[in-house]
């Protein structure tokens, strides 16, 4: 749902990025007064808008100022691209966020509002195919009907569930990526629920540069996903309208010189929603006319070790307006995230005036926790021992094969084949390590360490200079 542009509270975000799966835990706390507001109008005539400028998604993502239409490089930037899963996602990625807002400005009485994603990418090349999940918008609260005079839990919210396929061609200069969607629309007022589905479609492209340069775009279709066919109920006459998502037409372009660095620009177009407005006011319309989002965003990676590394994002957007009266804002987002072992923390922002999104991450990536014990193979990514490396220099260590391909790279990471035996190895690995015998990853390690110690030990001959002809 479109709102005015004022959040207040703690937002809670759990991301996992995770070779095969995941967990989440998450906190949200209400800010202010929490008693019951009375909705002002005794008949909803006003359809709801399913769309917000704001940036819903990962600290990274939310740092860069969700400027990741030609950067889609994991399950939360991918929404705005699915083109991504077949270039810049890697070959086995999944992700889980969620997130907790408190938003007086359509919630006054400050209970929290939840949005999340998830999803699982697989990108064989040339193919990348997800599965993904995302809310980009909810209105949830208790009102107080004018009608009966009892306080009723309302809820209005849109729910995209995406199947993603993309393929790279022309030597993985171009990716191309369709989501098949089934959308959701949710009406629940107390016991009645007015829920109902509709499919959609998202389109997405990008190209690449011999330079690391990357232009995106992508389209979404509008869409209205009309009332429940269902009859009305006693709390609120006409609470059973129509949820409508605008066009979207975005582009942009991102550079990724190296695994350490990358920056995004993007400029979005938005269609109008005409006759649409807030739940607890309907006289608040939303996307009464078509409005320009532009991004701007940019990720560092300020350090990183075999065992711990941080990235630092800093961004910012214009939000046009879409309320008739009311000023656009400039917003400023940061993202900084610290990964000691297997562990990910996380802080970020996205601030402006009259508007507060605080973000505090905690999580715990399964892939690096398997490595720390030896349940699968340690990265194949050389680390960058030191602090602040470079960004400027051309790379293609670390990143993609579909981003770098026909580049040299010191280090490959794993073949599809590769990561299919690791996965298989895994129960064996987990079982094994329980009992304290060696996992096949210790045991190649040991083999390895065999082998290098005898390479060390063989003495090369000094050849003998051959007596000099007189």
């Amino acid at each position: 749902m479109l709102t005015k542009p004022r959040y207040e509270g703690l937002i809670r975000t759990f991301n996992c990025k995770v070779l095969i799966s995941a967990f989440v835990l998450s906190l949200a706390l209400p800010f202010g007064d929490v008693s019951a507001t009375t909705l002002p109008y005794t008949t909803r005539t006003q359809n709801y808008s399913s769309w917000s400028p704001a940036t819903q998604s990962d600290t990274n993502t939310t740092g860069m100022a969700g400027a990741t239409v030609a950067l889609p490089s994991s399950i939360s930037s991918a929404e705005v691209n699915p083109a991504g899963f077949a270039m810049e996602t890697g070959s086995l990625s999944a992700q889980i966020t969620r997130v907790s807002i408190t938003d007086t400005e359509i919630q006054p009485n400050g209970q929290s509002i939840d949005s999340s994603q998830w999803g699982l990418g697989v990108s064989p090349p040339p193919w990348g195919v997800s599965i993904s999940y995302y809310s980009p918008m909810t209105e949830s609260d208790t009102y107080i009907s004018p009608i009966t005079l009892t306080p009723q839990k309302t809820e209005v919210s849109f729910k995209e569930l995406r199947f993603t396929v993309a393929r790279t061609f022309w030597k993985s200069r171009i990716a191309i990526g369709v989501s098949a969607e089934l959308d959701k629309a949710v009406r629940e007022i107390g016991s009645f629920s007015y829920n109902s589905y509709a499919p959609s479609f998202a389109l997405g492209a990008l190209f690449r540069t011999l330079d690391h340069i990357f232009i995106g775009t992508s389209y979404l279709p509008p869409m209205t996903i009309g009332p429940a066919n269902q009859p009305d109920n006693n709390q609120l006459p006409g609470f059973n309208q129509a949820v409508l998502r605008p066009s979207q037409l975005t582009f942009g372009l991102g550079w990724v010189p190296n695994r350490f660095f990358k920056a995004g620009a993007s400029l979005a177009y938005v269609g109008d929603t005409d006759n649409t407005a807030l739940l607890y006011d309907q006289t608040v319309g939303t996307g009464n006319h078509p409005t320009w989002i532009p991004r701007l965003g940019a990720s560092y990676v300020l350090v990183q070790y075999s065992n711990f590394s941080s990235e630092l994002a800093l961004g910012s957007y214009f939000a046009s307006s879409r309320f008739g009266g009311d000023s656009s804002r400039v917003h400023a987002t940061s993202g900084w995230d610290v990964n000691p072992y297997f562990v990910n923390i996380g802080l970020g922002f996205d601030l402006t005036k009259n508007y507060h999104n605080f973000m505090i991450g905690i999580g715990i990536d399964i892939v690096r926790t398997l490595r720390t014990f030896d349940i699968i193979p340690k990265d194949p990514t050389p680390p960058y021992n030191g602090f602040f490396p470079r960004m400027d220099v051309v790379s293609a260590d670390g990143l993609p094969d579909a981003m770098t391909q026909g580049e040299i790279k010191t280090t490959s990471p794993p073949t599809l084949s590769d990561v299919g035996k690791i996965v298989g190895n895994v129960p064996g690995n987990i079982v094994d390590k329980a009992e304290g015998k060696p996992t096949t990853v210790e045991v190649d390690r040991r083999k390895q360490d065999v082998k290098n110690k005898k390479g060390r030990s063989k003495k090369t001959p000094v050849p003998t200079p051959s007596p000099s002809v007189q």
